[in-house]
């Protein structure tokens, strides 16, 4: 299908013909390719954003779960300092009234 200097007119023409079916297929084929590179990317796309969205959520959730166990910690601490002061106040009671 390369174009050759000919004498021939008609086999020019013929060879003229099959070199524009060549490039039509080829530019078929060409576009093909860039819409299924285009669905390609345009799941990459919606990838990346469902994965953002997903990380944000987990971070958002890692971050609450955090709050949640400090509050859990500090809870526990107020529940010793208050236990500490009752065995204080039982022990000085203890004391004040002589029985064990």
């Amino acid at each position: 299908m390369i174009l050759a200097a000919t004498a021939d007119p008609a086999a020019a023409d013929i060879a003229a013909a099959e070199a524009a079916v060549a490039v039509a297929i080829t530019r078929a084929r060409v576009r093909r390719l860039r819409d299924d590179l285009e669905s390609v990317r345009a799941a990459g796309a919606r990838l990346d954003h469902d994965t953002a969205w997903r990380a944000r959520a987990a971070e958002g959730y890692r971050g609450g779960l955090a709050r949640w166990r400090d509050g859990l910690t500090e809870a526990a601490t107020r529940l010793e300092t208050l236990d500490a002061e009752l065995r204080h106040a039982a022990a000085w009671l203890e004391a004040r009234s002589g029985m064990p």
